[in-house]
Parts: structure tokens; sequence; C-alpha cells
């Protein structure tokens, strides 16, 4: 009888947690967008609900059969309502803008999304959101100033202070943060979340970044004046005056940058002397490259000397110079445009060392010889014999681009020439730790080697 009396007591906890879950399973719930990879067990598991009560609920007479897309109800399902699908962090928005925008606390996104703190928030998270819930707020966008109240905020703004605080779940006037970027309810605009109006456009080209690739910065403020400075990886951001009255900076992605997060961030100042500021993370990926092995004689693996001349040359296109001297296209730098030897980014491993190095340019076959031409319009800032590279040519293109031809037998042209589309600057050779005649022609963008082929199919910016 003891016995007996134990057990039931031990099960009625069981049957407790039971029946209230399936009353709950009355409740009408959200809406859930499948994912792919999604079975219905491993839905009601990350909700908290039975796998029973999702079939019941949905009339699902083949729970194996459901598909990426399809909508289904999650019965019980009480603390988030609306439609939950995923949505790729746009760029320009934060773990705050999103919650803002979306109407739900940073405790109900971090419970759709898993632990997740702002620094994970990186430019294509796959955010699980309630997309169809409460107002999407966008348009206009203040900063909130040094000093200012909540009055002061909503007054700037046009709209009453309160609603400005319950629209951006701000809990009274302590907490407003100085810089801090409030969504205007009932505003009609757009622009990053992150950033206040009149910022209309701040943008990365091409996401996700890439190794070894060209990557375009753009900014506008409506057609306002604006100031605006940043960094992307670890390098200094050099902004330019674009014809339709926006800003532009280039720069090359390091083609053995592993693959990771990354910081990009700006910081300006608008027409009316109020400033700005944004961080986000950006995922760089694989370029894809190929790998070789190459056996040359020691004497081409002076690490020392190779150090010594790259760092010549790495000051030389350090240098940024605030004049864009070419347009459109750039063109080919040999007649033999079809004759490739080696291309941009091959991993390689010299007599049979780890795969530490990468090809810097392109490889130009045709022979010794053969007409080097310049590609694009620009200053000559160097022109001379180094020792790896041989005869060599280093053009100015403007805005930090510069491009470099090696292994020249003759140069034709000195530092300081000004050169055009077409214009033959040298003669190919097999000058400098060169294993047969070729030319070997690379581009720099912003102190980075990046894929040259790019240069010949898209314009920059």
């Amino acid at each position: 009888m003891k016995l007996k009396t134990v057990l039931l007591i031990l099960l009625l906890p069981l049957l407790y947690v039971r029946e209230g879950t399936n009353a709950q399973a009355d409740e009408p719930g959200p809406t859930y967008v499948i994912q792919p990879g999604d079975t219905i067990t491993s839905i009601a598991g990350r909700f908290g609900i039975w796998a029973d009560a999702v079939i019941s609920a949905n009339a699902l007479t083949n729970p194996d059969s459901i598909q990426a897309g399809d909508r289904i109800e999650l019965p019980g399902v009480t603390w988030v309502s609306g439609v939950l699908d995923r949505r790729a962090v746009e760029f320009g928005e934060t773990l705050r803008t999103l919650t803002r925008r979306y109407q739900v606390s940073p405790l109900i996104f971090s419970r759709l999304n898993g632990a997740v703190s702002p620094g994970q928030v990186f430019v294509g998270y796959p955010a699980m959101l309630p997309t169809e819930t409460g107002e999407r707020l966008g348009g206009e966008r203040i900063a909130v100033r040094s000093g200012e109240s909540l009055l002061e905020a909503g007054i700037r703004a046009g709209v009453n202070p309160w609603a400005l605080a319950v629209a951006n779940r701000i809990g009274g006037a302590a907490g407003l943060l100085p810089g801090d970027v409030l969504l205007v309810p009932g505003s009609v605009g757009s622009g990053p979340g992150a950033l206040p109006s009149p910022i209309s456009q701040l943008s990365l080209s091409p996401l996700p970044l890439v190794q070894g690739k060209t990557i375009v910065i753009r900014a506008a403020a409506n057609g306002e004046p604006l100031e605006i400075g940043g960094t992307l990886v670890d390098k200094t951001l050099h902004f330019y005056d674009q014809p339709d009255g926006s800003l532009a900076a280039m720069q090359g992605i390091h083609a053995l940058l592993p693959e990771g997060l990354y910081p990009f961030s700006v910081a300006g100042r608008l027409a009316d002397g109020s400033s700005f500021s944004y961080q986000q993370l950006v995922a760089v990926r694989s370029g894809r490259y190929d790998s070789e092995r190459i056996t040359v004689s020691e004497n081409y693996l002076d690490d020392q000397q190779s150090l010594r001349e790259n760092e010549l040359v790495e000051g030389l296109v350090a240098e940024f110079t605030p004049e864009k001297l070419w347009s459109g296209l750039f063109i080919l730098p040999t007649p033999y445009g079809d004759v490739i030897n080696s291309y941009f980014g091959t991993r390689r491993s010299y007599n049979g060392s780890p795969y530490d190095y990468f090809h810097t340019g392109v490889d130009w076959g045709g022979g010794e010889g053969t007409p080097v031409l310049a590609p694009a319009a620009g200053i000559v800032v160097f022109a001379g014999l180094l020792e790896v590279r041989g005869n060599a040519t280093i053009i100015d293109h403007g805005w930090g681009v510069y491009t470099g031809y090696w292994h020249q037998s003759r140069l034709d042209v000195e530092v300081g020439d000004v050169v055009s589309p077409g214009e033959a600057i040298g003669v190919v050779g097999n000058t400098g730790r060169s294993t047969g005649a070729h030319l070997h022609w690379e581009i720099w963008v912003g102190g980075v080697q990046v894929e040259p082929l790019d240069w010949l199919y898209q314009t920059y910016p």
C-alpha cells in the first residue's frame, strides 16, 4: 500500500505537466514558417510544446511531409505572436534596431534565436522574427544628443515623447543614451535603421565579403552634406565624392584573411552638426582558390630580402591620392589576354612548405618582348630594378588604387610620367625571381592586393 502511494505521488507532477500543456494547446498561437531541416519534433522541442499538439492543431495527416515555406500554428505558445520567419539581418541594423522595428523585447529575440549578444548579430545573420506583428517602424530616425531629455527628443522629432518612448521600448528618460538612434513612429522614409536621418544609404558591396575581392562602401544623406570616415577589418576607409552627391570608398579584402566575422565601423557628422557612429560585424567567406606546389631554387626563398622589398612596395601603395585618375573599365595589360599562366589567389607551397603563400596577381604569357600596356590612366610612382620582382613598374590611379608590373626586360616609363589606357610602358621579360618570361600584373586597393580580373569586367566604384 505504501509503495502504491509513493508511486502515485511521483506520477502526479508528470500528469500535471502533461495536462497543463495540453490545456494550453487549445489557445491559438503564432504562425511558424517551416525552415529547411525542420521537423515537427524539432519545432515542438524548440518552443516547449508537444509534437502531438502541433500535429492536431494543424490537422497533419503526415507530419513527415512538411516542407520549407509551409506555415503551421504553434498551439499554446503565448509569449510571442505574429508570423515567425527568418530574415537575414540587413546592413545597417543592430540587435537594438531589430527589436524596435519588430516590436519584440531583447529577451524574446534571444528566446527565438538562442542566447544572442549584440555582437553576434552580424550582417546576414538568419534572425527569427515576428515578421507580421505590430507596426514595423520605419522612416525617420533621430540620434539622441548628449544631455537631451525625452521631452526634447520628442519635440525635435515632432512626436509625443511618450509615444517615442513606447515605440522604442525606452523605460523613461533614464533609458535615453547619447548617440542612441530612435525610430520615429508614424513617419515615412528609408535608410539604415541604426543611423539617424537624413542618412539614406550605407552599404557594402558585395556581401558577404570574399577573400581577395574589391569592396565598395557607399554612403548618402538625401543630398545633404555628409562627413564620414571608418574602418573595415583593420583598414582605414577614405571616402570620396561621387557625381550623384553620395560618397564612396573602396577597400580590398586580403586573400589570406581567415574566414570569420570582422568589424566594420563608421562615424561622422551631419549637416546640422550632429554626430553619429555605427559598428557592425560582417562575414568574410572563402574565395575558393586553387592550390599548387612549386619547386624553386632555395635562392628564391630568401625571406629577409622578400620582406625588405615588400615593405618598399607596401609603402608606395599605402598613399591615397585624392584625385580619381581612371575612368570606366580597366583594359588588358597585354595583347595576349587569353594566355593566362597563373591566376590570382592560388595558394602556393614552395619546396614542400605549408600553403602559407598565395599568388598576388595574374601571370600573362605571350613571350619575351611582348609589350606591357597601361590598363588605365595614372601616374608612374616607381620604375626600377628589384631583386624579387625584377624590372618593375607601379602606377597610381588615384583613390588608393595601384597597379604593378613585374619581371619586365625593359622599362619605357619613368617616375612622374602620366600614362593613358593602352600606352606601352615596358616589355615582358624574365628578370628577378622568375622561372620563365611572363608579365605578373597585380592591383592594390586600400593597400591590399585584389583580384585583377574583376577590374576588367566591373566598373569601380
